[in-house]
C-alpha cells in the first residue's frame, strides 16, 4: 500500500504524479495507491484527482481530519511523499518516490521495484519513518547531485564570496591586480 501524500497546488507533485501513474499502470495488480489530498479546495482535490488512477481519501470533513492523523503518525514534512507499507501497516519505505523516480516509466523496471518492496522486511511505524534520518538536508544533497549545473554555481558563488572577503582584507589595490590589471598608484589621483 502507497500512501500518497499530495496536492495540486504543489509544483513537485505536478511533476511527481505523472511519473507515478505510469509507475502504477504497471503494478496495479500488486500495489495499491492512496492519494492523501493537501488541496485547499473541493474543486482542486476534484480537478488533480481526475487524474489519478488511484483510490484517494475523502476530500470532506472527515477526510480531512483522518488526513491531518495520517500527515503526523507519518511525520509529513513535506509533499510529494510516498511512504510503501505492507498489508499489516509496517513500512517498507518512507522514500518510495525515490524508488519511484529510478524505476522511470517501464514495466521491468516498475516490477523489480516491487519485488525490491516485497523482499524488504518490513518494519515498525517508529522505526521505517525514522529511516530517512537526513530528511530536508539528504533531499537537498540529492538534488544537487543530480543537477550538476548547481554544483558550477555553487563553486561560481564560493570563488565570487572569496574575491570579495580577499578585496575587503587587501583593499582596492588587491582588487586592480586580481584583475590583471596594474594598480593605480596614489600620486596620479
Amino acid at each position: 500500500i502507497g500512501l500518497y501524500f499530495s496536492a495540486s497546488w504543489c509544483p513537485p507533485c505536478k511533476t511527481f504524479s505523472p511519473l507515478l501513474s505510469d509507475f502504477y499502470k504497471h503494478v496495479k495488480d500488486e500495489v495499491e495507491i492512496i492519494y492523501v489530498s493537501s488541496d485547499r479546495t473541493r474543486e482542486d482535490f476534484d480537478a488533480y484527482y481526475g487524474k489519478m488512477p488511484w483510490l484517494a481519501l475523502p476530500n470532506d470533513e472527515e477526510g480531512g481530519k483522518r488526513k491531518v492523523e495520517l500527515a503526523k503518525i507519518m511525520k509529513i514534512q513535506g509533499i510529494p511523499t510516498l511512504i510503501i507499507l505492507d498489508s499489516n501497516g509496517l513500512v517498507i519505505t518512507n522514500d518510495g518516490r525515490t524508488h519511484v523516480q529510478s524505476a522511470a516509466t517501464t514495466a521491468a523496471a516498475a516490477k523489480q521495484v516491487v519485488s525490491r518492496w516485497k523482499s524488504t522486511p518490513a518494519v515498525p511505524l517508529e522505526e521505517g519513518l525514522r529511516q530517512s534520518v537526513g530528511g530536508i538536508l539528504q533531499r537537498m544533497l540529492m538534488t544537487i547531485l543530480k543537477n550538476p549545473i548547481y554544483i558550477f554555481a555553487m563553486l561560481y558563488l564560493i570563488k565570487w564570496v572569496y574575491r570579495k572577503y580577499t578585496a575587503s582584507q587587501n583593499g582596492p589595490a588587491a582588487v586592480a591586480m586580481e584583475q590583471d590589471e596594474a594598480p593605480i598608484p596614489d600620486d596620479e589621483f
